[in-house]
């Protein structure tokens, strides 16, 4: 049921180098940081609800998605703890 909705894990093992040192989750931040660029470009209601929407459904991904990381990757639980979800030293 959650495969879908999450990423498939690696058979190599956990990353937490490189980028993967600073944020959890790279490319769902990307896609929230251009959405939020687009609405900055394009003040509409319309793109108002599109960065909502996009921005509620990458939260939810990630909730399911962090659920199925820790059951794969015992070790991605100290790991969360030190690298932040979608903002740098922040959140």
């Amino acid at each position: 049921m959650i495969s879908f909705l999450t990423s498939d894990t690696t058979k190599g093992g956990l990353v937490t180098n490189g980028p993967y040192k600073w944020l959890r989750h790279l490319i769902y931040s990307a896609v929230i940081y251009f959405s939020l660029a687009c609405l900055f470009a394009f003040p509409k209601i319309e793109v108002l609800l599109a960065f909502i929407f996009i921005t509620c459904g990458l939260f939810i991904r990630m909730i399911i998605e962090e659920k199925a990381l820790k059951q794969s990757y015992p070790e991605y639980i100290e790991y969360s703890k030190k690298a932040k979800s979608i903002i740098p030293f922040i959140y």
